[in-house]
């Protein structure tokens, strides 16, 4: 994953339940089943275009990533960053 995809999701307050994923002041990148639990009943869905992967939070509401992490990590931004 993106080192800016980890400090947006620092940034937004995704670690606060678990400083022990920090390694080094950045924390590691959570395991996509992590990332999906925490997107709760609005996670959608995952796929992969010609390129890009894509997570949904409604067919409207969708965010690409490099990896189906990264992915499912700016879906949370999305939803959650306040």
């Amino acid at each position: 994953m993106n080192p800016k995809v980890l400090k947006k999701l620092r940034d937004a307050g995704f670690f606060k339940e678990d400083k022990s994923q920090f390694f080094g002041g950045m924390p590691s990148e959570p395991h996509l089943e992590t990332l999906v639990a925490a997107c709760k009943d609005d996670f959608f869905g995952l796929r992969k275009n010609e390129k890009r992967w894509m997570a949904f939070h409604t067919p409207e509401k969708s965010v690409s990533g490099d990896t189906p992490s990264e992915a499912v990590a700016l879906l949370w931004i999305k939803l959650y960053d306040k």
